[in-house]
């Protein structure tokens, strides 16, 4: 294959053949037209050049100016904003003024506002490109545009920018112009919850970070950085949605790091940042043990520890009761105890952890002892009724009410698990039947669920078991026939319910519990206290 190696110089040549045609041109004129005519020739053809080369300029910035928009004349524009906060809804206003005799027709304002910005309300309302139609400005008069925003900028400066157009009479004119703006603060704020000044071996810090806004953030997700810190092993944790006002404490693990910083970002775009230089000690902490219980909504949760002397104990919780962010600090004695603590009702967000960090001060000076996390699991609430009548009033039930012995009564009982925020396996009912009880045959379970019977025992069973915010129920038909010794007494129709699940997320058993139910009906709108057997 033959290679070229002129490629270069032939590209060169082709590149100064315009130029060679042009100063071959001019060095022809300069010879016919001035050598030999003037005395110094060269000066006079430089000077009468340079006047050409400025008349063309002058042309071409003519031709350039004619073909650009004119700016808006007689109109001035006003725009205000409160203080810049990230992520914060914002009230931007527009006031233009016509400031001439003239009417002004076909005003457009447009809002060159930051990437990632997200509009909440327009008025007058805006087009897909962030404009919007003014009319007509009357001489002398004022016309205002609003607009709320959401802008998702880093800490630093925000440019904002608009552009009011007149297409007036064919005519455009144009007027633009630009405001940086600091950003002061953010609607997503993250900051350690204490600040010690050295910490013990296997210590972690508690940091919160807290939606300040009355709108939910979404893509929320926390980041450390510095040396080998973590969130337990994990050096991003993603929290998804973050609900107004709501906020969320979590572990940093310094792992030897001498400074740590955490940043809170939302929709990809670091919101807020906190650093906190780390100490350690080897001073030996007084809690000896320290144990959190998994908790389940609905109960106290519980906690044991060991102490040798007098300290204290940061507590977090996201049910805490009576506690700013859920959050506490208790004083702890010398000594073995056990602390209940009471819980919120449940609210709608999906709940992980809780933890406890023991801490003690000496001569000023804040240490941190080794931290304790634990899970909080889905709520687990069952409930069992036995019922004649639903809940509107209309006969389920068939026979005698009161029951009467020798003859049969027949009640359905509903066994109901409450909503859940996490899906389950191998959930199971267990209740026994009392003596003179019999199940029919009839019943509604919902899919993939099983109602067996083996002996006095019947177990309603689902394998696996989807998070449900409608709850999952059962609903059988039992059949009654007293004896003569139930006479005069509430017969038995069911005995305790027993029951269990494991959790799939945490891989956490839990259980619960539903008192006997008798012909008595507590709950049944109709026939509720009519259980004496007659």
């Amino acid at each position: 294959m033959r290679k070229r190696h002129d490629l270069a110089t032939h590209s060169s040549h082709v590149a100064l053949a315009p130029a060679r045609a042009l100063t071959s041109h001019l060095r022809r004129h300069y010879e016919t037209r001035y050598r030999g005519r003037y005395p110094l020739a060269h000066i006079v053809f430089t000077i009468d050049m340079s006047l050409v080369a400025l008349v063309l300029a002058l042309i071409g910035v003519n031709i350039y100016l004619a073909t650009m928009p004119s700016p808006v004349s007689g109109v001035r524009l006003f725009v205000t904003a409160p203080p810049i906060q990230s992520a914060v809804p914002l009230s931007l206003e527009a006031t233009i003024v016509s400031q001439d005799k003239d009417a002004h027709e076909n005003l457009v304002l447009t809002w060159d506002l930051p990437p990632g910005s997200e509009i909440l309300t327009a008025s007058p309302a805006l087009n897909e490109h962030r404009s919007v139609s003014l009319g007509s400005l009357p001489a002398g008069q004022t016309l205002t545009a609003r607009v709320v925003v959401r802008l998702f900028v880093p800490p630093g400066e925000v440019r904002l920018g608009f552009r009011l157009q007149d297409m007036h009479a064919g005519h455009e004119e144009h007027l633009t112009g630009e405001e940086i703006r600091p950003v002061v603060s953010s609607g997503l704020q993250v900051e350690p919850l204490l600040k010690p000044n050295a910490i013990a071996s296997r210590s972690a810090i508690p940091f919160l970070i807290k939606n300040i806004t009355n709108l939910p953030l979404e893509d929320v997700e926390l980041m450390i950085e510095g040396g080998a810190a973590t969130f337990f092993g994990l050096t991003s944790l993603p929290l998804g949605t973050l609900e107004p006002f709501s906020s969320h404490v979590f572990l940093v693990d310094p792992r030897g790091s001498n400074l740590i910083r955490v940043r809170a970002v939302a929709r990809g775009i670091s919101l807020s940042t906190q650093t906190l230089p780390i100490k350690y000690t080897n001073s030996i902490f007084p809690i000896e043990k320290l144990t959190l219980a998994p908790s389940t909504p609905g109960q106290d949760a519980e906690l044991s520890l060991h102490s040798t002397t007098s300290t204290q104990l940061f507590v977090f919780h996201p049910l805490l009761k009576d506690a700013p962010d859920h959050v506490k600090i208790r004083d702890i004695a010398a000594g073995f105890q056990t602390l209940n603590l009471p819980l919120e009702p449940l609210t709608n967000q999906i709940l992980y952890h809780w933890l406890a960090v023991p801490f003690f001060t000496q001569d000023g000076q804040m240490v941190l002892g080794p931290a304790v996390e634990q899970v909080v699991t889905t709520p687990f609430d069952f409930t069992a009724a036995a019922r004649f009548y639903t809940s509107m009033g209309d006969q389920v039930g068939v026979g005698p009410l009161p029951p009467r012995v020798g003859q049969t009564t027949k009640y359905w009982i509903n066994w109901k698990l409450d909503a859940t925020r996490s899906d389950l396996s191998d959930f199971t009912v267990r209740a026994t039947l009392p003596p003179g009880v019999t199940l029919t045959g009839r019943n509604a379970l919902p899919q993939d669920g099983e109602l067996r019977q083996q002996g006095e025992e019947i177990t309603w069973r689902i394998p696996y078991l989807e998070a449900n915010t409608a709850g999952t129920m059962a609903s059988f038909e039992v059949a009654l026939t007293p004896i003569s010794v139930m006479r005069g007494h509430a017969a038995k129709l069911l005995g305790p319910t027993h029951v269990t699940a494991v959790e799939t997320r945490n891989q956490v058993s839990l259980q619960a519990d539903a008192p006997a139910l008798d012909t008595n009906l507590i709950g049944d709108p109709k026939a509720e206290g009519q259980g004496v057997v007659k």
